[in-house]
């Protein structure tokens, strides 16, 4: 038996606001958040109860937790091939710089170490297996991923271009500052020189500038490429948060109702 509504709103936390699944006759369920506040009805005591569908926020808000998961991964991805690519031509390198008379000197018969043949062999091998994957991850994903160099896009995935309204093809050459409301570029080019001095400074969100003159809120942050502190290569992640920042500003706006 269904509890009563009065028992249900009695449950409710202090703040008077819950999330829960609201079953419907037809046998689905949406996830809805319930409101209660007290009011007065004809000079008597009453109680408001507002239920929101949230839903496509739920869905949104998963979806946002598997696009992270997903990009934690291409990262992985990334650092896992760049590593390996790199002992790979650490461990060929003495073999090409090795003079002739070296190799010629060893002892007929003595053993060669398995690690000067295979492993750099193996190295290229797991790197070119990997890569794919990587590539694979950036195009599906939703969240962008850009190499900015000098202020100037260098590449970037299709949902950084799609977010800000550009063809993948057009972006590359591109100054960042394109992408970036005229308003926000100033504090956020104080911020990116944050990053790439290697300080771990929250994400912020920006206004797209897009050519559509659509209006996307979009959060960015970024990491260098190389701890070299000369060198201007960043790793950008942005994600469109346009719906997330309207869901928490119209749960604002109810509260204060």
């Amino acid at each position: 038996m269904a509890m009563p509504l009065e028992e249900r709103i009695g449950v409710l936390p202090p703040d008077g606001t819950s999330r829960g699944k609201l079953h419907r006759p037809d046998g689905t369920a949406l996830d809805v958040e319930t409101t209660v506040g007290p009011l007065s009805w004809d000079g008597a005591p009453a109680t408001q109860v507002t239920v929101r569908d949230v839903t496509a926020a739920t869905d949104a808000e998963a979806a946002t937790r598997r696009a992270a998961e997903t990009l934690a991964e291409a990262e992985a991805t990334l650092r896992e091939a760049q590593q390996a690519r790199q002992e790979a031509e650490l461990s060929r390198q003495p073999a090409e710089d090795a003079p002739p008379e070296t190799v010629e000197a060893a002892s007929p018969g003595a053993p060669v170490e398995a690690s000067a043949v295979d492993s750099p062999a193996l190295a290229v091998a797991h790197a070119e297996s990997v890569e794919p994957i990587y590539r694979t991850l950036l195009n599906t994903t939703h969240d962008g991923v850009a190499v900015v160099a000098h202020m100037r896009i260098v590449s970037c995935n299709p949902a950084f271009a799609r977010m800000h309204g550009h063809a993948t093809e057009q972006v590359a050459g591109l100054p960042l500052d394109v992408f970036v409301h005229p308003d926000d570029w100033p504090w956020l080019a104080g911020r990116i020189a944050r990053w790439r001095a290697g300080e771990a400074a929250a994400p912020v969100h920006y206004r797209a500038n897009r050519p559509d003159g659509r209006r996307r809120m979009v959060e960015i942050v970024a990491a260098p490429l190389s701890a070299d502190v000369k060198s201007s290569a960043l790793l950008v992640l942005t994600r469109d948060v346009t719906e997330r920042i309207h869901m928490e500003q119209s749960l604002k706006e109810a509260e204060a109702a």
